[in-house]
């Protein structure tokens, strides 16, 4: 029986085969060449390719944009402005960081593009090793593989600014946030809300007066202001001109330099031998009378027990001999109270140097009327300095005289001035007997010092100053001696001169007041690595753009797929697009060969 016709007849599917990588595709051997034809490509399609990076270029531009218009409206703006929960620097390196790795997209990008033109390049005879495309894959990853690129590519070519640029851009987010900081500004808030006292004159007040009835038939007047001034220059260890506080409403309040009228101190070092004038087998005697005419009396004294040597003697140059009633009373034209002081040092051996005038200390310290220069701040304390002293003042006439310094006038009253020099005659006119002895010869139970005596209100103040609390123990202590009754004198003269500026003569100085805020300060020099930065990129960019716009060069970028490809001589690769529909029907297989392993493409 013949074989009947069937209708349908089947044919086996080709089995599939493989084909390794280095031979050429059927799929792509058989595409039209036409559409891979080397023409300069269509400028819109072109830009088609780009639209990633064109995108992340744009969300930069945004970020810098917003990042910099951010910065120049709180510029100089106090912080209560910024309402938002976190910090404006948060804001700043929030933007910094968009802007970073928008701009990181489109430089990866171009450096994986810039590769086949740098390839292309290469001489014949001088062709590139596989290396180089592995060094500008590393360099697409980050700034390790752009530093690698830079080192050892040495030929100039556009990938040296994507290198460069990915390598700097560490910095990009610090510069920027470096920007923004805050500081501290005062901005006036008021002028008469800041005042502080200073003297004019030097005249007794009715409620500051007392008479002391040191003898009966001869009251004094003692203005009571100056007397406990007096006192707390000698029982405190430090005033100074701050201690006359200011009346400040603000945060911070300000003073221009003003003038007070003051006393003012000086102390000088003299030779022993011109104040002890005289000594004997255990005694020695002191006067003042090089210094000063008509010596005045000094109290008079006698060591109380055995064993306590004189050792300080102090007087003034005031006589104190003055009698009230007389109405010739003239004043000096120029007011100077003196201090004298002689102490012989427990360095010293007071058996056999006692009587040396060579072994005595002397001093001199001084007080005088004068127009102080003051500079005053007050910011949560009142800080006073002195920056100008003007002494040796000249007083036109006795009694009352004023005088005229700048815009100010200035006046003492002679007589306040007579009764003032009687009770610092009276203070600073006494002496010390220390004794030495470990023991009171009279009380051997009563411990050393028992027998420390002294005379006048305030010589033992002095020997603190000189020679410590310890008044009988030698000392090596820079801030005694000299350097104590210089002190002590400067003391005296700032209590006395702030007891001026804070009585009820006193005149008010108008200051300034400030509220202190915090504000935003922004330095805007510290965009200019940013700003170059981006500007770099943006160039990169668009000269890429430019570059591989000619048809000569493949659209291919940084793409690994088409490695998988491009050993083909008939690949026909065109716009990277393609390469991806080209990759959608390709299969590859990672085969272990035994010898090797092997990636072969599996074509159906």
């Amino acid at each position: 029986m013949a074989d009947t016709e069937r209708p349908y007849e089947y044919k086996s599917v080709p089995p599939v085969h493989t084909v390794p990588l280095d031979e050429p595709s059927p799929v792509i051997a058989d595409a039209p060449r036409d559409l891979y034809e080397r023409k300069r490509r269509h400028i819109l399609l072109h830009l088609w390719e780009w639209k990633w990076e064109i995108a992340t270029w744009m969300l930069s531009t945004a970020a810098m944009i917003s990042m910099i218009a951010v910065l120049a409206f709180f510029k100089d703006q106090p912080i209560s402005t910024w309402t938002a929960r976190f910090q404006l620097s948060t804001a700043v390196a929030a933007l910094a960081q968009i802007a970073q790795s928008a701009l990181m997209v489109s430089i990866s990008s171009c450096i994986g593009q810039l590769k086949w033109p740098w390839l292309k390049s290469r001489r014949p005879d001088r062709p590139a090793t596989t290396m180089a495309i592995d060094q500008f894959d590393w360099a697409t990853r980050g700034p390790y593989g752009s530093l690698l690129l830079l080192l050892r590519m040495k030929r100039p070519h556009l990938v040296h600014l994507g290198a460069l640029v990915t390598v700097i851009m560490l910095a990009f987010t610090t510069f920027a946030q470096q920007s923004v900081t805050t500081t501290l500004r005062k901005d006036v808030h008021d002028t008469t809300n800041a005042v502080i006292g200073r003297s004019l004159s030097f005249s007794p007040l009715l409620g500051e007066t007392m008479f002391l009835p040191e003898v009966a038939s001869e009251p004094r007047r003692v203005d009571a202001g100056l007397e406990s001034a007096m006192n707390l220059g000698m029982i405190s260890d430090l005033v100074t001109p701050s201690d006359v506080l200011a009346t400040c409403s603000g945060d911070l309040c300000t003073w221009s330099h003003y003038q007070t009228l003051g006393l003012c101190s000086s102390a000088v070092e003299l030779d022993a031998k011109d104040i002890i004038t005289k000594t004997g087998n255990s005694s020695v005697r002191f006067s003042i009378s090089k210094f000063v005419q008509g010596e005045p009396k000094m109290l008079a004294w006698a060591p109380v027990i055995k064993g306590a040597f004189r050792s300080m003697w102090m007087t003034t140059n005031i006589n104190r001999t003055y009698n009230p009633t007389h109405e010739d009373r003239t004043p000096p034209v120029s007011w100077s109270w003196d201090v004298y002081m002689a102490y012989f040092s427990p360095c010293n051996d007071i058996d056999t140097q006692y009587t040396m005038p060579s072994q005595w200390k002397a001093y001199k310290g001084s007080l005088e009327f004068c127009i102080q220069t003051l500079d005053t701040v007050h910011n949560s304390s009142t800080q006073t300095t002195v920056v100008e002293e003007k002494r040796n003042l000249k007083w036109p006439k006795a009694g009352e005289g004023c005088i005229k310094q700048g815009n100010d006038t200035f006046c003492q009253n002679g007589f306040l001035g007579q009764k003032f020099s009687e009770r610092f005659s009276g203070a600073f006119n006494g002496s010390a007997a220390l004794q030495r002895n470990a023991t009171n010869p009279y009380y051997p139970s009563v411990s050393e010092g028992i027998g420390h005596y002294y005379t006048g209100a305030f010589s033992s103040n002095f020997m603190y100053d000189c020679l410590g609390k310890n008044v009988t123990a030698c000392k090596d202590d820079p801030k005694l001696g000299f350097a104590g009754f210089e002190r002590r004198m400067s003391n005296l003269a700032n209590a006395l001169t702030n007891q001026l500026r804070t009585r009820d003569s006193t005149t008010a100085v108008t200051g300034t007041t400030f509220k202190v805020q915090q504000f935003f300060s922004v330095e805007f020099w510290w965009l200019t690595l940013p700003i170059a930065l981006y500007i770099c990129s943006s160039i990169l960019l668009f000269c890429t753009i430019i570059v591989s716009g000619e048809g000569s060069i493949p659209l291919w970028k940084s793409s690994n797929i088409v490695l998988l490809h491009i050993m083909d001589r008939n690949n026909r690769l065109g716009y990277i697009h393609e390469v991806m529909q080209e990759a959608e029907r390709d299969r590859v297989e990672f085969v272990d060969t035994g010898e090797n392993w092997h990636l072969k493409r599996k074509v159906e």
